[in-house]
């Protein structure tokens, strides 16, 4: 039955709709053999809503992970859950809390479960970065002995980059400017560490700049 008394009854069990969040009343009752019906018993069905999940990036920007290192990769459900992993299909032993490291290019996928036993999932594709490849060249400058400026160049310049200009394997002092260019006096073996937007970190090859010698004063 619908309702607690009156309407039409069904011997078949009704099933419910779960389109609508919510508690419904079903009512059923026993007859007996011999056609007495006895009082309806309440049963309560309540639909309860489906979890929903988000991954985000932890600490970074973008799902992006650097090279020989991971990116943590965070889920956020909209209420108290459960967690699993995947890597593609691949179920990922014991990754049941709400962050994963991944170092690998694939798609992750995370499913949550509700305590009601209902299912949410979200999924991210995750890859290495490669924009932190930078070289110098050319890879000798010369500079005359008695007074010249060498303008060394690091590519690539990409906007928010930062670059830590290295001299004889010291870092440079001042450390400004911390741009892709520099202009420099002395000889010695240059490098840059670079550090893109994501955190990951890379050297640059080593450059020599060589003094030109200062030509003998001449005899007249």
């Amino acid at each position: 039955y619908t309702s607690l008394v009156g309407g039409t009854g069904s011997s078949t069990a009704p099933t419910p709709s779960t389109a609508t969040l919510g508690t419904t009343n079903y009512y059923v009752s026993q007859t007996s053999s011999v056609g007495c019906e006895g009082p309806r018993a309440t049963i309560a069905v309540t639909v309860q809503p489906l979890p929903t999940v988000s991954i985000s990036p932890k600490g970074v920007p973008g799902f992006y992970y650097c090279i020989g290192k991971t990116v943590t990769l965070k889920a956020t459900a909209s209420t108290t859950v459960t967690y699993q992993w995947y890597r593609e299909t691949t179920l990922l032993s014991g990754s049941t809390f709400d962050t994963l490291a991944a170092g690998t290019t694939n798609n992750f996928k995370v499913v949550v479960t509700s305590v009601y036993g209902c299912k949410g999932e979200a999924s991210v594709f995750v890859q290495q970065d490669t924009t932190t490849l930078p070289t110098m060249t050319p890879t000798e400058n010369y500079i005359c002995e008695n007074g010249g400026v060498a303008l060394l160049n690091c590519h690539p310049g990409y906007t928010g980059f930062i670059f830590d200009w290295i001299k004889d394997g010291v870092s440079m002092i001042p450390s400004t400017p911390k741009s892709n260019t520099r202009n420099v006096t002395l000889p010695g073996i240059y490098k840059v560490t670079v550090t893109n937007n994501y955190g990951c970190i890379n050297t640059t090859n080593d450059v020599a700049v060589i003094y030109y010698p200062t030509p003998i004063k001449p005899s007249i």
